[in-house]
């Protein structure tokens, strides 16, 4: 990035559906004033806990379901299993398609993600909903909604998927095992 003086600097526009950061280098973006980096942060704070917010609730509706809460009283039997991991991959699929696309330069939301470019990141909820998923239902639950989740975070692309597929499936056997 070209600048023509000394006292311009790169500039953040807070958009309806992005925050774009005119940032191409990382000298550019160590150029950045400490005010636009923490608006930057503050902005990609609050576009989390939205998602965070849709997951509790959805959370918070199926708590009060009576066939659902009878259900995790007996957490160990094999049909109570497959309906936490079937939820819980739901969930960790809605937060891997619902996620906050950041590119160079760019922090990109309420966009549904298909797929998304080599150069690109995706900020979610995803391991939240993996390590919620192994705390209630265990080693078994937790591993099985990992390993669903970063499949379908690795099929999404961007930089080194495969780092999301071992990192969920960790996240999942963790949790589950404390």
């Amino acid at each position: 990035m070209n600048f023509s003086s000394k006292s311009e600097k790169p500039t953040i526009f807070h958009m309806k559906n992005q925050v774009d950061i005119d940032v191409k280098t990382l000298r550019d973006y160590n150029e950045l004033s400490e005010e636009i980096k923490e608006k930057t942060m503050i902005s990609l704070f609050i576009l989390l806990l939205e998602r965070v917010g849709l997951i509790i609730l959805l959370a918070y509706l199926l708590l009060n379901i009576p066939a659902f809460k009878q259900s995790l009283i007996h957490r160990e039997k094999w049909t109570t299993q497959f309906l936490l991991i079937l939820i819980f991959s739901l969930f960790a699929t809605i937060s891997n398609f619902n996620g906050i696309e950041i590119l160079p330069g760019k922090i990109i939301s309420n966009t549904p993600l298909l797929s998304l470019s080599e150069e690109a990141s995706l900020v979610n909820t995803r391991t939240l909903t993996i390590g919620i998923s192994g705390l209630i239902g265990g080693p078994v639950v937790g591993v099985l909604v990992g390993a669903i989740s970063g499949i379908t975070r690795f099929s999404l692309g961007g930089i080194d998927p495969q780092v999301y597929v071992f990192s969920s499936l960790f996240i999942g056997l963790v949790a589950g095992l404390y």
